[in-house]
């Protein structure tokens, strides 16, 4: 304590390294009563959550964000380099996102929780602002995003059914790419034999909050207060495998949207057998995946005949020509190697992993992807608007979105390849 030292690392009694805090101590003595001769074995072990010593600050923000905790151990291979404090990282980036957790997490009415919700925007613009990198905004936004909607699960959910069933995040909050809140799209799964004699109204008064939250409803109803989205674990898997062998237009896009699923609240543990049972179906199913896929290929990049960007007057629709064929050709690849991951560029990641893409495509995809999501998410913070204007651009900027194009467009035609798509 005269140096100035908060926190200690001691062997609990299995072996393993845990933590010490100035708390930690003071319960220790105050609530259970434990004297000061009292060996620290005997205090509860608390899990060391850490990061290796070569990573990122702001993967230590996103940690922190996430597990609402104040330290981080550092790694250096298998020895403590030191431990990191919340006010350290803080001290470099001037942002309120941990705070705003924190927030979420005392957020014991609606009222409290709406508070909360409407300074959402405000940080993402500081953040922007700051010149955060897009792949670590989106990574922080989505924490705030899960920890948000989770806090409204436990909110109007019955406590005894919170734990026992899984709520799934879809479409691009399932991927953790929304920056900016978006329709609502969500899905639960539910265990055997559960008895939840309110659950229809209980879903609507969550997705009710949701809205109040700035969530809109999902026109195409893919929410938990549409049954069709609330299905025991059985019940999803057997209408996984009916989809796969009816193939209707409706049935590949359900398919598809279900590619997404991230669990964010309940018992996690319903999501992998229904994501093995998907991946499982359709990686032998050549046939289905081509027809999913053509989505993809059917919008063209905004370029000219002579490769030049457009200049539509009403700008350019980067989520159309860009972003849907980049995310959706990703998402196919990525069910036909039977790949976990959901986000697009972890699922680039894997695909490159798997030999499934040459390095320096996935490379030149990963940047096309970040890109695109950087000039539309200016565009909406500063206009409003998420097509992009091209005489906003820099010279600098036109040249690499037009080469991100070109990226999008050559992937296009190496998709067509790839599965054999008629035309």
């Amino acid at each position: 304590v005269a140096k100035g030292t908060d926190c200690l690392l001691y062997p609990a009694t299995d072996g393993s390294l845990s933590l010490a805090t100035r708390k930690t101590l003071l319960h220790a003595l105050t609530l259970k009563g434990l004297p000061l001769t009292t060996p620290l074995a005997v205090l509860d072990p608390t899990p060391l959550i850490g990061l290796p010593l070569d990573s990122y600050l702001f993967d230590a923000l996103l940690l922190m964000t996430r597990h609402r905790i104040k330290r981080l151990v550092v790694w250096q291979g298998q020895e403590v380099a030191g431990i990191l404090h919340l006010t350290q990282v803080l001290g470099l980036f001037s942002t309120h996102s941990h705070v705003l957790t924190l927030r979420i997490a005392r957020a014991d009415t609606l009222p409290a929780l709406e508070a909360v919700a409407r300074e959402q925007q405000q940080l993402t613009r500081s953040l922007f602002g700051q010149g955060i990198h897009t792949a670590f905004l989106m990574k922080l936004i989505a924490t705030i995003n899960e920890q948000l909607i989770a806090k409204a699960f436990a909110l109007v959910i019955p406590p005894a059914v919170q734990e026992r069933v899984c709520l799934l995040m879809l479409g691009s909050e399932g991927r953790g790419e929304q920056i900016l809140k978006t329709d609502q799209d969500n899905a639960l799964v539910l265990p055997a034999d559960l008895h939840w004699p309110t659950q229809q109204a209980d879903l609507a008064a969550f997705s009710d909050l949701l809205a109040r939250l700035g969530y809109p409803p999902c026109p195409g109803r893919v929410m938990v207060n549409n049954p069709a989205w609330v299905k025991p674990l059985a019940l999803w898997q057997q209408e996984i495998e009916r989809a796969c062998v009816e193939a209707s237009e409706a049935d590949l896009l359900w398919l598809a949207t279900l590619a997404d699923a991230h669990p964010i609240a309940g018992d996690r543990a319903l999501l992998p057998p229904l994501a093995r049972k998907l991946r499982e179906q359709l990686a032998e199913r050549g046939d289905l995946l081509a027809e999913m896929v053509r989505p993809a290929v059917a919008f063209h990049a905004p370029l000219t005949l002579f490769g030049r960007l457009e200049r539509a007057p009403e700008g350019l629709d980067l989520k159309r020509g860009g972003l849907f064929p980049l995310v959706h050709g990703i998402r196919m690849l990525a069910l036909e190697a039977a790949i976990l991951e959901t986000s697009t560029l972890a699922r680039i990641e894997a695909l490159v992993t798997a030999g499934r893409l040459s390095p320096g495509f996935g490379d030149n995809l990963a940047e096309a992807f970040r890109l695109f999501v950087r000039l539309r998410l200016r565009s909406q913070l500063k206009e409003g608007e998420s097509r992009v204007q091209v005489n906003d651009l820099s010279h600098g900027e036109r040249d690499l979105l037009r080469q991100a194009l070109h990226q999008v467009k050559k992937f296009q035609q190496w998709l067509t390849l790839h599965f054999r798509l008629r035309q």
